[in-house]
């Protein structure tokens, strides 16, 4: 991922928030993103006016027992399309902002989805220790009809179906191209 890419994706994001907005910090792995974390960030930014994303590293996520099938450059490209992010700040700690985070960010709310959902990362149990001593942290009651859960149960069952049809695109695909390439040829020799 290039610096440039990333600003591409980001070229109509703000780049910091205006003094007089209330900033929102919500941290994840957002995996294999999905309508479930769109409704996760739709209900963060009702909180505020400027949505900053945490992302959790793959090292990070590994260490927690939650190895991602996305990477963390996919995940980050996921983030910066969606137009409820502002921000994201890359390789987010496990453990929670500390305060000098806190600060420098401006956050007004430190948010954690229930820990009972099942697609909750099970944090350090002091993640949310000094944002709930500032006052700064809410919890989200977040319902959602889709998880990361139910999309790999999708791909294991649809897989030979999956596998299939992207064979046939293949084939198809192949053929196209070597039939175009001979008509070049054609056109080349007359």
């Amino acid at each position: 991922l290039t610096s440039r890419l990333q600003c591409a994706f980001a070229q109509e994001k703000r780049l910091a928030p205006k003094s007089n907005e209330t900033v929102v910090y919500i941290a994840g792995a957002f995996d294999l993103f999905h309508p479930g974390h769109i409704e996760l960030l739709k209900q963060a930014k009702r909180y505020g006016d400027y949505l900053l994303v945490g992302l959790f590293s793959d090292d990070s996520l590994v260490r927690l027992g939650r190895k991602p099938i996305s990477n963390a450059h996919e995940r980050l490209l996921n983030l910066l399309g969606c137009s409820l992010v502002d921000d994201v700040l890359l390789d987010a700690p496990i453990d929670g902002l500390d305060e000098h985070a806190i600060d420098l960010f401006c956050i007004d709310f430190i948010l954690s989805p229930p820990q009972q959902h099942e697609e909750a990362i099970k944090l350090p149990q002091d993640a949310y220790a000094i944002a709930k001593r500032r006052g700064l942290h809410q919890c989200l009651s977040f319902q959602s009809t889709l998880s990361i859960l139910d999309i790999a149960k999708r791909i294991y069952i649809q897989y030979d179906t999956l596998v299939l049809r992207y064979n046939e695109k293949r084939l198809k695909e192949g053929a196209y191209y070597a039939a175009a390439t001979e008509r070049e040829k054609k056109k080349e020799d007359n």
